[in-house]
């Protein structure tokens, strides 16, 4: 996960947080729709220190400033059936005592494009 901080009038700050492996099933995040099944990852132990800084750094910001999040993820398997169609939906949990938001909510990406690259 990349967040780029950018003060109004200031120069950008980019923070790399990094993400482990798919974790166990938590129980606050609702069901996944049927026929689908969510991948839950978590930050690493470097990924919370980076985290904490780029969150101070970003509460500190003046109004007029901005946040861009950018998601990546290795290649992975997809089944043919869905490389045009493949569901994605994005929920994040940035503190626990606010619990889970959708940032993007159910579409649609076509992965042919990338289908055979790598």
């Amino acid at each position: 996960m990349k967040v780029t901080l950018t003060p109004k009038d200031g120069k950008e700050t980019v923070y790399v947080v990094m993400l482990a492996s798919p974790v166990d099933r938590d129980a606050r995040l609702p069901g996944a729709p049927a026929g689908r099944r969510w991948e839950i990852f978590a930050l690493t132990a470097e990924g919370q220190r980076d985290f904490l800084r780029m969150r101070e750094a970003a509460v500190g910001l003046p109004s007029g400033s901005s946040l861009a999040l950018t998601l990546s993820a290795r290649e992975g398997t997809v089944p043919p059936d869905l490389a045009r169609r493949f569901p994605l939906r994005l929920d994040l949990m940035l503190d626990t005592r606010d619990g889970w938001f959708t940032v993007l909510k159910d579409t649609e990406v076509d992965l042919t494009p990338m289908v055979g690259k790598g």
